[in-house]
């Protein structure tokens, strides 16, 4: 989706890594290939201040990547 097509409210371009939405960060994976593009998105969804999260997505079993994961938690 091209910058222009955007729905209103949405967020435009790419998201690498980090807070897309005060409720919604995606930390990515290190591990690219043909499936993943740049690598597996893990999306943590979550209401500020209310300690839940979901996590969608958990990635690869990667000790850094899932440190990047708790750590955005």
């Amino acid at each position: 989706m091209s910058d222009a097509a955007a729905l209103p409210g949405q967020p435009r371009g790419s998201v690498a890594s980090g807070p897309a939405t005060a409720r919604t960060v995606n930390v990515l994976a290190p591990n690219p290939s043909a499936m993943t593009l740049d690598g597996t998105n893990t999306w943590i969804v979550a209401e500020p201040g209310s300690g839940l999260a979901v996590v969608i997505d958990p990635g690869p079993l990667d000790d850094g990547h899932l440190k990047a994961v708790i750590d955005a938690v």
